[in-house]
């Protein structure tokens, strides 16, 4: 079993057992890094696992009643406002953070679930490609938006076609086996002045961090520190990195920005943010 952290390379303390999923999770107090005991391969058996026998039925806790309430209402809340081509707020808030950084327009979403990102981007006239390892939900977004923009891979062990300007990476992160492998392996795939853009869950918020390590599988449960020494050890130009929240949580007050597609994140501190974001680009 692999005990080292993928960062510093020191050896890792076991904190927890991951009940749900029979793994071990370790802690380098150097880094202040979560992260998976176990080799490579034994991590992907486990995810592949997890996707295709678990992640849609006993992760989205059916059964409890006030769950699948508030669970049904939000999508179709979602599926009302995509209808509308009314764009996430979410995606708004990350566009106002990297968009005086991109210097192009072809951008790669790795991740790209239903599409909805895309189609923000879209209206903003980007050009678009996405990696969607669920096949379904490639076919989803082929078909919507009537050409094959989506590929099925696995971006990890999979080649990666073509340069970008940007590649965004949205809760995705957190999930790879290897993610200092990946940031080697995509360096080629960059632009000359092309950027990474990711976010991940802060996990020095207490809250945060019990939901990563006992919510969806997570290989790697960052800190602010620990995601910016991984991305220093790639020899990545950090443009910007910081812990961001909300500024408006209640509904009236997401609706309000989402009218007027304005940003809706702001600077937090470590302990309360719940979002973790960096821009960077390879040296």
């Amino acid at each position: 079993m692999v005990k080292k952290c993928i960062i510093c390379n020191k050896k890792l303390n076991k904190i927890l057992k991951y009940d749900k999923f029979n793994l071990d999770i370790g802690h380098c107090d150097k880094c202040n890094l979560y992260q998976i005991l176990g080799e490579d391969k034994f991590i992907k058996n486990k995810y592949e696992s997890y996707y295709n026998n678990e992640f849609w039925h006993s992760s989205r806790s059916k059964g409890n009643f006030l769950f699948e309430l508030k669970r049904k209402s939000i999508n179709f809340l979602v599926h009302f406002a995509r209808k509308l081509n009314i764009s996430p707020l979410m995606t708004i808030s990350q566009h106002n953070l990297f968009k005086k950084f991109l210097k192009g327009k072809k951008i790669l979403e790795v991740g790209a679930g239903h599409g909805h990102t895309l189609r923000f981007f879209k209206t903003k006239k980007m050009i678009i490609r996405a990696i969607e390892p669920d096949y379904k939900k490639t076919k989803e977004i082929n078909k919507y938006f009537h050409k094959n923009i989506c590929s099925s891979l696995d971006v990890e062990l999979d080649e990666v076609e073509g340069k970008y300007d940007l590649i965004y990476l949205s809760h995705v992160f957190e999930h790879f086996v290897n993610p200092l492998k990946l940031l080697e392996k995509i360096k080629k795939n960059f632009t000359k002045e092309g950027i990474i853009f990711i976010e991940v869950p802060n996990c020095e918020n207490k809250e945060m961090l019990e939901s990563s390590l006992k919510g969806q599988l997570h290989t790697f449960h960052f800190s602010l520190e620990s995601l910016n020494k991984l991305f220093e050890k790639a020899n990545y130009k950090i443009l910007l990195s910081g812990v961001y929240d909300d500024t408006y949580k209640s509904i009236l007050g997401r609706i309000f920005k989402n009218i007027f597609m304005s940003n809706n994140y702001s600077i937090h501190s470590k302990k309360n943010g719940k979002k973790l974001i960096l821009i960077g680009k390879p040296i």
